[in-house]
């Protein structure tokens, strides 16, 4: 869920509250929300780019001690529209992970197709 809201003609300011979960295993994993604060913008009639920050509360779940962590990275990603209607794209962001006295990361590649309902709604 989020705003988008209009800063030039071609680049907009995105706010965006989300939720996570994640599952490694049977014991492991995480639950999460967050804020992302970005921008995105047009480069062409067809592609746009973004990039911006994203905070995130986790709790980790039973093999990770039960701990909670605050984590803040950044995200980028480009969306390709092949029609008036339809998008893909593709995100990525990286999240650092302490777990007693390790560091490990948390890497996310989404990739997907929007399909923009227009004037429908």
């Amino acid at each position: 869920m989020g705003v988008h809201s209009a800063l030039t003609d071609n680049t907009d300011l995105v706010v965006e509250f989300v939720h996570s979960s994640y599952d490694f295993n049977e014991n492991e994993g995480y639950d999460g929300s967050g804020l992302n604060v970005g921008l995105r913008s047009m480069f062409t009639d067809k592609l746009e780019l973004s990039a911006g920050v994203s905070f995130r509360d986790l709790e980790l779940d039973t093999d990770f001690n039960g701990d909670e962590e605050r984590q803040i990275t950044t995200y980028f990603g480009g969306q390709y529209f092949v029609n008036e209607n339809m998008g893909v794209g593709i995100d990525y962001s990286e999240f650092d992970v302490q777990i007693t006295d390790d560091f490990g990361s948390i890497g996310t590649l989404n990739v997907y197709v929007r399909w923009s309902l227009g004037g429908a709604l």
